[in-house]
């Protein structure tokens, strides 16, 4: 395997013209291991998923300010939810929406690292970090001729991940200045995201810091817009729970404010979770949960 990078200033350290940066070579293995085609060129999308509702009502007018700024410029802003899904694209010129349709980099797309490779915006959400991928560094060969830099939005009260932003544009184009661009974008949605919490979302991250301060159990607080989770949480609860564990514990907790049960999560991980109510002023603010693993028989 040959691989030609291009190294940027924003890069740290020029690396050795024959070798990867570390966090690329490293993304290469993943995308070897989940049996991404190099020569693949089309994305799957995610037919009948929910859109990110909040991220998008705070997102939206940043990147329409963001948008105004760059018109006339080869670039293209992309948002992304927390699955590498993309759920808006603002082109500021016609000819790079274009050659977006071009490559299926279109909204409902997803971008993540296991089904296409090395991409900012799937390596972004996998690593948890901003990440910047130049042109000869993807993974699949017709996404080499796109460079772009990726930033994680992150909810500020909880720190869970609620999408990722994007600057990209042809590898030509490229430019170190994307990366601050996109960086204080994402910044903008963060605080938009954290003036919208609600009064009830408040005394549900209450509740789990009463929890977490007198507990050594893995702890999840959630409603349907919203997941905390406890470090000892992360293993056993991941983002894409959230709807089912939701569902599981509304339904029963319908006519009573407790309920213990076992519960099969993604990855085949079963759960026993010991399920409450929480309330404000008589108001449903959510439900808080100790979660164990159970152990095989």
């Amino acid at each position: 395997m040959t691989l030609a990078f291009q190294p940027g200033p924003d890069l740290r350290e020029p690396p050795d013209p024959g070798l990867p940066r570390p966090e690329i070579a490293r993304s290469w293995e993943r995308s070897v291991r989940s049996g991404v085609e190099r020569v693949g060129v089309e994305i799957p999308g995610g037919p009948g998923i929910d859109r990110p509702v909040r991220l998008l009502r705070s997102a939206e007018p940043v990147i329409e300010r963001l948008g105004r700024r760059l018109e006339g410029q080869p670039l293209v802003i992309i948002l992304a939810d927390a699955e590498a899904r993309v759920v808006a694209l603002r082109a500021c010129r016609a000819d790079v929406r274009d050659w977006c349709d071009c490559l299926h980099i279109v909204p409902g797309c997803r971008l993540a690292e296991e089904t296409i490779g090395t991409n900012a915006i799937g390596c972004a959400v996998e690593e948890r970090r901003p990440f910047v991928v130049v042109g000869p560094e993807h993974y699949r060969v017709n996404l080499q001729g796109f460079s772009a830099r990726a930033v994680p939005v992150r909810h500020p009260v909880t720190g869970v991940l609620k999408g990722v932003l994007a600057l990209a544009c042809r590898t030509e184009d490229d430019s170190v200045l994307m990366l601050p661009l996109v960086e204080d974008a994402a910044a903008r949605i963060e605080t938009d995201l954290g003036d919208d919490v609600t009064r009830l979302e408040r005394r549900l991250l209450d509740r789990f810091l009463q929890i977490t301060r007198r507990s050594t159990a893995a702890v999840v607080c959630l409603n349907r817009d919203l997941l905390i989770s406890s470090t000892l949480a992360g293993p056993l609860v991941s983002p894409v729970d959230q709807p089912f564990l939701w569902d599981w514990a509304s339904r029963k907790l319908a006519d009573r404010d407790e309920y213990c049960g076992e519960l099969r999560l993604s990855g085949s991980v079963v759960v026993q979770a010991r399920c409450t109510t929480v309330r404000e002023d008589d108001q449903e603010a959510g439900i808080s949960s100790r979660c164990g693993r159970v152990r095989p028989p």
